[in-house]
């Protein structure tokens, strides 16, 4: 049998705490696993500001490269902006599959953003209205406009994916649009792919509490990929 690696690259402005759990669990499934992390990620703002999308690529692309050194199959996993750069490694680059978990072609769902800040208001909490202060004053404007540069890159590339996909997303997703899911799943030319929707999954969607739930499709995607 192949060996089969599974290169899972994180999201914009977080890390690889994000995809742990999932690198983990497909870890002890029998994979080989590999989580590159994105220049300038992981050491603050003023590293993320200094770097553009063309070094996120370029690092997930050495990770690529890491992996497949290793393995004689590759399944690309991306959570969120990881998604878009996953499919920006296949232009160039071999795959069993492709996996998008949270990724954004339309992002921010303010209905969501409102009602978790109306649930921390009328139970005299403060953790989502944290989260959103804390996401707006960490990540620099030139991190920002190279995010929105790349995923006007990607955004016609979908129309030329066509190795097996899985689209996941979670319906209690405030950062990346439920509805993303339903495009990139319309546009991609794949002849073998699957639509997963998690109606209680927020955007972290490796890290809930039913995350399991989602690691099994994974799963069971990357084991139809052995044949």
């Amino acid at each position: 049998m192949e060996k089969i690696g599974c290169l899972i690259i994180h999201g914009f402005g977080g890390g690889r705490f994000e995809i742990e759990p999932l690198r983990s669990f497909l870890n002890n499934q029998g994979y080989e696993t590999y989580c590159p992390l994105l220049a300038g990620h992981e050491r603050g703002r003023r590293e993320l500001a200094h770097t553009g999308y063309h070094n996120w690529i370029d690092s997930a692309q050495e990770g690529y490269d890491i992996l497949k050194s290793k393995c004689s199959k590759v399944i690309i996993i991306g959570f969120s902006m990881g998604g878009l750069i996953g499919v920006n490694l296949l232009k160039n680059n071999e795959a069993a599959g492709l996996v998008t978990l949270s990724t954004p072609v339309w992002f921010w769902d303010f209905k969501i953003i409102a009602g978790n800040i109306f649930n921390d208001i009328r139970k005299g909490r403060k953790a989502s209205i944290k989260r959103y202060v804390r996401s707006v004053v960490r990540i620099p404007l030139t991190a920002c406009l190279n995010f929105h540069r790349l995923l006007r890159k990607t955004k016609p590339m979908f129309k030329e994916v066509n190795v097996p996909c899985l689209i996941v997303q979670g319906k209690r997703d405030d950062t990346a649009r439920w509805q993303s899911a339903d495009y990139i799943h319309g546009h991609i030319k794949s002849e073998k792919k699957e639509l997963k929707y998690f109606d209680d999954a927020p955007h972290l969607i490796c890290c809930y509490e039913s995350s399991q739930k989602v690691f099994n499709h994974v799963l069971r995607f990357a084991q139809s990929l052995e044949d």
